[in-house]
């Protein structure tokens, strides 16, 4: 489990998480929601992970906002 180190916007398709991390292309993540509204959720696959910049790229658009 990891925290967000920016907010991620709906329609992002990156966002930035703690760098050194174990995380792979192919790995499954959760965003749990940030609002009031508990269906908030974004399930996507990463693509790309930065290790050194904790910047994961994924494979679709987030549909939701996120931070924290």
């Amino acid at each position: 489990m990891t925290r967000l180190h920016a907010p991620a916007l709906k329609g992002d398709t990156e966002f930035f998480v703690e760098p050194g991390l174990e995380v792979r292309s192919g790995d499954r993540l959760g965003l749990l929601p940030t609002s009031y509204d508990p269906f908030t959720i974004d399930d996507v696959f990463v693509t790309t992970y930065d290790n050194q910049t904790g910047l994961i790229k994924i494979n679709s658009t987030l549909q939701w906002y996120h931070w924290g």
